[in-house]
């Protein structure tokens, strides 16, 4: 993945920054995303956490550029100094794969079919198929090389999550954006997933926002967080100081306790009602 490497002259300044700010979505009257703006270090993995309801998918979205900001001019998903949302759609793509909770199909489409898609940016509609070096070290580092001839339709919830994101890596981005990428995935599964997203992150350079529902999971695997609520971000910075139990028992209406894990050392984030 020779676009996300990075070297150790790169490791200061705006190059390791990713920064958001102007972001602004309604429907109607209602506002989903409401002037959205937070920054954090590149090459790192990002939760975004809230309730449901907060915002997180639209976020997402448009940090990714498939919704626009209310207002254009002053909306910014800054990565390296460069503003994403200013490059054309193909020029973007090169840059950033978007993972989303529902990716499924209706086509009859192959599992290695797919991942190929995620040499498109790079490669042109009808040429995607010949990186097959990239795609298929894609789908192994995805674990789904096994079903490189199913349709993607024949598989489970879980193991299309899985197949998304070997079309992402084959995508090979700078920014990974990923929404509820463990809610079909067993704890293997799980583990397996977080150690991949830790491996493209320490490894390679590779900055990753993950939308989360499990906020120990962000305490355990996240370096950053960015605490939504109600369309607007409330918290943001390292998880130690971003999950903060005042912020959390505000926002989720429950009492929240930050434990240490016994092996870890990492947060553990309990919720319960009462004062008991």
């Amino acid at each position: 993945m020779t676009e996300s490497n990075m070297t150790g002259s790169d490791m200061t300044g705006s190059n390791r920054v990713l920064s958001v700010a102007g972001l602004t979505f309604s429907v109607g009257r209602k506002t989903l995303v409401d002037h959205a703006a937070f920054s954090a270090p590149a090459g790192r993995i990002i939760a975004l956490v809230g309730p449901n309801g907060a915002g997180k998918s639209t976020l997402m979205r448009m940090i990714s550029g498939a919704l626009p900001a209310e207002r254009p001019e002053l909306a910014e998903v800054s990565l390296g100094g460069e503003n994403l949302l200013r490059l054309s759609r193909r020029e973007r793509a090169r840059r950033v794969a978007l993972v989303e909770q529902q990716a499924s199909t209706e086509f009859a489409v192959t599992v290695e079919q797919v991942v190929a898609l995620g040499r498109t940016p790079h490669r042109g509609w009808w040429a995607a198929e010949s990186d097959g070096d990239v795609v298929e070290a894609a789908m192994q580092r995805a674990g789904v090389t096994q079903w490189a001839r199913r349709l993607l339709g024949t598989l489970s919830g879980g193991e299309q999550q899985r197949v998304q994101l070997a079309r992402a890596l084959a995508q090979q981005p700078r920014l990974m954006l990923l929404d509820e990428p463990t809610n079909h995935l067993d704890v293997a599964a799980q583990l397996d997933m977080f150690g991949l997203l830790r491996e493209l992150a320490d490894v390679e350079g590779m900055t990753i926002l993950v939308a989360l529902h499990d906020l120990s999971a962000a305490a355990a695997h996240c370096d950053e967080a960015v605490v939504l609520d109600a369309g607007r971000v409330v918290a943001a910075g390292p998880v130690t100081e971003a999950l903060d139990p005042l912020v959390l028992e505000q926002i989720y209406g429950v009492r929240v306790d930050v434990l240490l894990h016994p092996r870890t050392q990492r947060p553990v984030i309990v919720f319960s009602r009462g004062a008991g």
